[in-house]
């Protein structure tokens, strides 16, 4: 997925999580450079595969897990 698709939609989930009352405020949205900095992390964890302008979950039994933990708490804020 394109770097570009992944700020545009963690974008919109923010949108979602502000707007069900989660406990973030629409002045704390974090900065384009922030959401960089995060997918140069995952890379650097070795969690996502950077390739031709993209990036890709490495197919790992433990990154699967680590990052469904992640989803699963971020999935619970916009029930």
């Amino acid at each position: 997925m394109a770097a570009s698709d992944i700020v545009r939609r963690v974008s919109d989930l923010i949108d979602r999580i502000i707007a069900g009352g989660g406990a973030m405020k629409s002045d704390e949205r974090p900065k384009l450079g922030t959401l960089a900095n995060a997918l140069r992390i995952m890379v650097n964890r070795g969690m996502l595969d950077r390739r031709d302008g993209g990036y890709t979950l490495i197919d790992h039994p433990l990154r699967r897990k680590l990052c469904r933990y992640y989803a699963n708490s971020i999935a619970r804020t916009v029930r």
